[in-house]
C-alpha cells in the first residue's frame, strides 16, 4: 500500500511547507475551499439519497471538510467515519466537527463487513497504482452493506495530448501527483474486476479549483437496492 502511504506522506508535508505552495494547500484544506476544490458537495445528499441513519465513510478525507459538511446537511446519527492514512491530517481534522478519525489505508480497511451505508472517495484513485486500486474497491465491497454504494471521483484524462500534459503538469504542481491519471473505462474494468454489482459512468461538476474535468463513477454491491439518483 506504498502508494497510499507516499501521498498521505507528501499531503501532511505540504499542509506544513513554506512558501505559496504551502499557502495554497493550507487553504484548500479549509471547509471555506470545499465549493472550490469540490463543487457537487451540497448536491451529494440529494444525489445519493443520504439519510440520518446511514453510516458514511469518507476514503483520503484530508481535513474532514467534506463529510463534515455532509453531516451538517444530512444529521447522521452515527458521526462520519474520516480514513486518514497521515496522521498529521488526522489531527487537523474539521475542528468541532463530530467525526471518527481512523488512521488507515484503503486496501486495508480497519472496519468490519458490511457496516457502510455509503464510501466517498475524492480524488483518491489517482494516487493508487493498480495493485492499491485493486485491492481497496475489494476492501470497499466487503464493508459496504447489501446495496451500499460507492462514489469516487478524480483527474480525468483528455485525448488532446497538449491540453492532457498541461493539465498533468499542473497537478503535480498544485495539487498532489498522480500515479494514474484513468478514464471511466479503466475506472469501470476494475470496479467489475471486484465484483460490484452496478457501475455507473456519472456527470460530476462543477469543479472550479483545479478547473480540469473529473471522471465520476457511482458503485453499487449487491443486495436490497438504495435510490441514488444521477
Amino acid at each position: 500500500m506504498s502508494s497510499e502511504i507516499d501521498a498521505g506522506r507528501l499531503a501532511s508535508v505540504r499542509v506544513r511547507q513554506r512558501g505559496p505552495l504551502g499557502a495554497l494547500a493550507r487553504f484548500l484544506a479549509l471547509p471555506a475551499a470545499l465549493p472550490f476544490i469540490n463543487g457537487p458537495a451540497m448536491m451529494l445528499p440529494q444525489r445519493l439519497d443520504l439519510r440520518p441513519e446511514h453510516q458514511l465513510l469518507d476514503v483520503g478525507c484530508g481535513s474532514g471538510a467534506l463529510p463534515a459538511l455532509l453531516d451538517q446537511l444530512v444529521g447522521f446519527r452515527s458521526p462520519p467515519v474520516c480514513l486518514e492514512v497521515a496522521r498529521p491530517l488526522l489531527r487537523k481534522l474539521s475542528p468541532g466537527r463530530r467525526l471518527a478519525a481512523v488512521q488507515g489505508v484503503a486496501g486495508r480497511l480497519p472496519l468490519r463487513g458490511s457496516s457502510v451505508d455509503v464510501a466517498i472517495l475524492s480524488h483518491v484513485v489517482g494516487m493508487m497504482d493498480d495493485g492499491v486500486l485493486e485491492a481497496s474497491l475489494r476492501e470497499l465491497r466487503r464493508v459496504l452493506k447489501p446495496g451500499g454504494v460507492c462514489l469516487l471521483w478524480d483527474y480525468a484524462p483528455r485525448s488532446d495530448r497538449r491540453l492532457d500534459k498541461f493539465n498533468r503538469w499542473f497537478v503535480d504542481r498544485f495539487d498532489l501527483p498522480r500515479r494514474r491519471w484513468r478514464s471511466a473505462w479503466q475506472l469501470a474494468s476494475e470496479a467489475s474486476d471486484a465484483a460490484f454489482a452496478e457501475i455507473r459512468v456519472i456527470p460530476m461538476g462543477p469543479f472550479y479549483w483545479p478547473p480540469i474535468p473529473r471522471v465520476a463513477l457511482l458503485l453499487r454491491r449487491a443486495g436490497n437496492r438504495r435510490r441514488a439518483t444521477s
